[in-house]
């Protein structure tokens, strides 16, 4: 009996190494593969270097490009700018004309009157809360 469980054991143990043998051989199989796609995609890579004359030819075009790029947004940075201070110009023509203007003046006037007169009624509130809260007999009332 002794026999039959070594060797049933040593069959178990058989068993669990065929098994990692398989896990291996399935991962030998991915790596080789990601490493043929790696070599190829080199290749290409090592392809593309040794012409020199068509990687100068393709940075060339590409600065061309960034530069003409950077020529038309320069351009449209001055547009723009001379745009913003002439309406700036203009605005503060406007503006000035306006504040000359005697409905302007009179406005500014009633808006500072306005403001007065809201800061009036705010105090006055404020007093008349204070008053009735001084003559509020309510609570004492109930008390009784």
């Amino acid at each position: 009996q002794e026999t039959i469980s070594r060797l049933e054991h040593q069959k178990k143990a058989r068993l669990e190494e065929l098994e990692r043998i398989h896990t291996l051989e399935e991962k030998i199989t991915t790596e080789l593969k990601e490493l043929e796609s790696r070599s190829a995609s080199m290749i290409d890579d090592i392809k593309k270097f040794k012409d020199l004359r068509g990687l100068q030819d393709s940075a060339d075009a590409t600065r061309e490009y960034l530069e003409q790029l950077i020529d038309g947004y320069s351009k449209k940075i001055e547009q723009l700018d001379e745009l913003t201070d002439m309406l700036s110009h203009q605005y503060e023509e406007k503006m000035q004309k306006l504040e000359k203007s005697l409905t302007w003046r009179n406005l500014e006037k009633l808006k500072s009157k306005l403001r007065e007169q809201g800061q009036t009624v705010y105090e006055l509130q404020e007093n008349v809360k204070k008053m009735k809260a001084k003559t509020d007999f309510g609570g004492t009332k109930l008390d009784c």
